[in-house]
């Protein structure tokens, strides 16, 4: 008896399982409809400048155009004075060097433009910060200290 019970237990629990409520069963050739009016359109995130953010894009002054600058520019890695390692720098240059944009996170999302020191053609600077080509690559200095390197 106890293995007729359990027998008929089972088999009413598993034809429950595959009912669903009425409301969400769908009609014999009626079409499945999905409602995307409040969905995010993917790469609809231009700025001001038309550059799409979601890509990778970011508007450059220095080059007037979206450029990914992980691509077009110079990495600069984290010193030791850099509380962040994970941050990175980026710097790219106008075609005679005269001027290099850097990015610099958590300082401006847009890029800083520095300009050559007319007396040394390998130091671009910006109020306190350097950018200097050294026989090691780029240092990126703030009131002399070493930031970022090459």
């Amino acid at each position: 008896m106890k293995i007729i019970t359990l027998i008929l237990a089972s088999a009413a629990f598993l034809l429950s399982c595959n009912n669903k409520p009425a409301e969400t069963k769908k009609k014999e050739n009626e079409p499945l409809t999905v409602d995307t009016s409040k969905a995010p359109l993917v790469g609809n995130d231009k700025d001001e400048h038309g550059c799409i953010g979601s890509a990778g894009y970011q508007w450059s002054s220095l080059k007037n155009d979206c450029i990914r600058i992980f691509e077009a520019g110079t990495k600069l890695s984290a010193a030791e004075v850099v509380t962040d390692k994970t941050t990175a720098t980026f710097a790219i240059f106008n075609s005679d060097s005269s001027k290099a944009e850097l990015f610099i996170p958590g300082l401006s999302a847009a890029g800083i433009i520095f300009d050559r020191k007319k007396s040394d053609t390998k130091v671009w600077a910006k109020d306190d910060w350097s950018l200097e080509k050294t026989v090691t690559g780029l240092q990126l200095k703030k009131a002399g200290i070493i930031q970022y390197t090459e």
